[in-house]
């Protein structure tokens, strides 16, 4: 993984930034967009770049941290689930395509990735195939 560190760290101080952005955006509600505006505009232009730089950065690094949280959390499952048949079913698609977005493998140079709607398709089959079996009953 390309920032196999940093995802460490920031699952690490997941706590933490969830706290940081709570009390950041309780502030910024206490303040009128007039204020706010002020506050920011005290920044310098550099320092609004590297603001923006940072923020680019964090967003990328919160991808990669979703997609290596998804390998993760199917990681103990993953025995049980039959990939071919949930592709098939849900997706219309092959057993290779979803092994390609579970694993990021390169499709023509880019990582594969789910989009937000097939994750949640992904999660909808992953709840739908729980409630088949748990509604299984031998007596």
């Amino acid at each position: 993984m390309k920032y196999e560190k940093e995802v460490t760290s920031l699952l690490n101080s997941k706590k933490d930034i969830e706290l940081f952005k709570a009390e950041f955006e309780k502030i910024k509600g206490s303040l009128s967009d007039a204020e706010f505006e002020i506050f920011f505009s005290e920044y310098s232009d550099a320092q609004k770049i590297e603001m923006d730089k940072l923020d680019i950065q964090f967003d990328s690094l919160m991808g990669e941290c979703k997609e290596f949280l998804i390998k993760e959390e199917l990681k103990e499952v993953e025995p049980l689930l039959n990939y071919s048949y949930i592709a098939k079913k849900y997706f219309n698609k092959s057993r290779q395509w979803i092994y390609q977005r579970i694993n990021n493998t390169k499709v023509n140079g880019k990582p594969a990735k789910f989009t937000e709607d097939e994750l949640k398709t992904f999660e909808f089959a992953l709840k739908d195939i729980s409630k088949i079996t748990g509604s299984i009953s031998f007596f």
